[in-house]
């Protein structure tokens, strides 16, 4: 319960605070009354002496933090002060915070400042509202889920916030040409052959550049460094291209393209992966490990195909059921080169030939959507897209020139929403791993538990017969002094032996414990509330790492149960409230910025 001092100091602080030290400058806002509930502090941590002030500025009854009412961005440059105040987070009525370097707001209950209107915050750009969104998603992250996630691998870091778009095919499907034809100039080799043996991210920029693979992941600025994991037989086979693109250029300046190596008929066999260990080391490195990491970061990923290899390469149905799976919101089938079939029936057969070999790994009834269309190679030699040549498959017939147009701005246009889908993807990795890290501290404080208990059992059983029962047989007999001591010895003996036992059956309800953890989920989880994504959640993410770490324990002649890290019903009640309260406030706030964005673009594109 609050003290009369406690209420009236968070009832009324009036008055700026600054602190300097070097360029830091915290300015504390003008606060008015707010309710327990809706009580707002969003720490934007910079420096460690920052979070020493936030530490001490910190107000422990004051609830958990939710967006309701103002945002605190702490900052330790003027140009991130202004960058955050530019994005002016929008929040529920009535409440909102302007960030302003060296100035007091006004935002009492008295005095709050009118929330921006929704025409007002689209008029943005993208790159400034991922911002914010970054800052809160950060700031969620570094109170709710970091503290609990040193031991998981759940939570994955922002390694790259910029826009990617990733092209993934077998050779000679188009990618190289796709990325030329969308970049406006040549900067990939094309060919029928292979033309690439690894990886290419291609930026727009304002001069021409070429950077080799150990520089860029050595360089904190590209924010690359964790492709370090993968050995330097990766890193070799890794660049980056900056280039100076026309002004007919598709790809904005805030995106980044990536090539893939064209796959091959290799696929993973069990003898081969068991030999060089996991994964899929054909090319020096494990292609699909790396694969799975650029996907995890791209926010539009096109899998293409051509007719020659309509999706019989063994390598691309390896990518798809190892490194894609969890991102199929995010990849798009393309049956690319469709303008080379001079027969309907050539083109019906590759294309069943496609669907037929995507049947067999994707395990779904109905497939999903595959595009057709061919990129116009010779309206980028010539420079001229409105007097290029009718392309041949429009002149037989076979596909209509209009329909292969079409499909190519749908996909043109998704490859355009990549900075957009980027926010989405963001506060998607978040909500997944805080669903990932609350569901793993379930089942951990149940196994915990479990084996407390009968730890507790079987040593309180093992006391009672090692001392109490020899004592009472003491105390209620008539033994002489000899009779007691060969009781005690007895005692001793029957303690060790049972001290053994004890570890021995302890050491195998451990194992038996980790090898039954799937019924856990039957004692946390109804019928009801038991769904299909927590079954899978558990089974592809979950379960894996909750083995991992019981297996090193284990290694180490320690319990493995005892090894799971253990989260306190608080700490769960912290993480279902970023699942429940924060996550769904970020979502209606990218969905409106996304509609009245479009909606401004819409009309734009009326007028003219």
């Amino acid at each position: 319960m609050r003290t009369p001092l406690l209420a009236g100091m968070y009832r009324r602080i009036n008055r700026v605070i600054s602190v300097r030290a070097d360029t830091l400058t915290i300015t504390a806002f003008s606060l008015g009354w707010v309710q327990r509930q809706s009580f707002s502090t969003v720490f934007y941590q910079s420096s460690r002496f920052e979070n020493q002030i936030v530490s001490s500025l910190a107000l422990p009854s004051c609830g958990p933090c939710t967006r309701r009412s103002y945002a605190y961005a702490f900052t330790n440059t003027a140009q991130r002060r202004g960058a955050f105040s530019s994005s002016r987070a929008q929040h529920h009525q009535g409440y909102s915070t302007t960030v302003d370097s060296g100035r007091e707001c006004a935002a009492g209950s008295s005095g709050a400042s009118a929330a921006p209107s929704s025409s007002s915050s689209s008029e943005l750009p993208p790159v400034v509202v991922q911002a914010g969104i970054e800052q809160e998603l950060q700031a969620l992250r570094s109170s709710y889920l970091e503290p609990y996630d040193g031991v998981y691998r759940f939570l994955t870091p922002f390694k790259s916030t910029t826009p990617m778009v990733m092209f993934l095919g077998n050779h000679s499907s188009g990618k190289s040409t796709l990325i030329n034809y969308l970049s406006g100039c040549e900067i990939q080799e094309t060919g029928v052959a292979p033309t690439d043996d690894g990886f290419t991210v291609i930026r727009r920029g304002t001069y021409d550049m070429d950077a080799d693979g150990p520089s860029v992941v050595s360089n904190p600025k590209y924010q690359y460094q964790s492709l370090q994991q993968f050995g330097i037989s990766f890193v070799t086979h890794f660049k980056m291209k900056t280039r100076i693109m026309p002004s007919t250029s598709k790809i904005p300046m805030d995106m980044v393209l990536v090539d893939t190596p064209g796959m091959i008929d290799t696929p993973v066999h069990a003898s081969s992966a068991e030999q060089a260990g996991s994964g899929d080391h054909t090319r020096g490195y494990d292609f699909l490990a790396v694969t799975r990491w650029f996907a995890q970061q791209s926010d539009v990923i096109l899998l293409m195909f051509d007719p020659a290899n309509p999706g019989t390469t063994g390598e691309t149905l390896d990518v798809l059921t190892k490194s894609l799976t969890g991102y199929e919101h995010k990849f798009f089938l393309v049956m690319n080169k469709v303008d080379v079939f001079e027969k309907v029936t050539d083109f019906a057969r590759a294309y069943g030939t496609l669907c037929w070999n995507l049947s067999k790994v994707m395990k779904m009834k109905d497939i999903p959507r595959v595009y057709t269309t061919s990129t116009p190679v010779k309206k980028l030699r010539n420079g001229d897209v409105a007097n290029a040549p009718a392309s041949a498959a429009s002149a037989t017939g076979t596909v209509p020139a209009a329909e292969l147009s079409r499909q190519r701005n749908e996909i043109l246009n998704e490859i355009r929403a990549a900075p957009m889908r980027r926010m989405d993807n963001l506060i998607t990795e978040t909500e997944e791993s805080a669903r990932n890290l609350l569901l793993a501290c379930r089942v951990s404080k149940v196994l915990r538990q479990d084996y407390l208990q009968r730890e507790v059992l079987l040593y309180g059983l093992l006391g009672g017969a090692c001392f109490i029962g020899p004592a009472a047989a003491v105390v209620f007999s008539s033994v002489s002094a000899t009779g007691a001591v060969l009781i005690a010895l007895l005692s001793v003996a029957m303690g060790c032996g049972g001290l053994v036992l004890t570890r021995i059956h302890l050491r195998e309800f451990d194992r038996r414990l980790l090898r039954s953890c799937d019924n856990v989920l039957g004692r946390l989880f109804t019928a009801k509330t038991l769904t299909k994504d927590v079954e899978v959640r558990w089974q592809r993410t979950v379960r894996p790492e909750l083995l991992r770490i019981a297996a090193a324990s284990q290694g180490k002649s320690a319990s493995g149960v005892m090894a799971l890290p253990s989260c306190s019903a608080r700490a769960c009640r912290g993480i279902q409230y970023v699942i429940d309260q924060e996550v769904p406030a970020l979502r209606r706030k990218v969905s409106e910025y996304k509609e009245g964005f479009f909606k401004r673009r819409g009309a734009a594109e009326d007028r003219k």
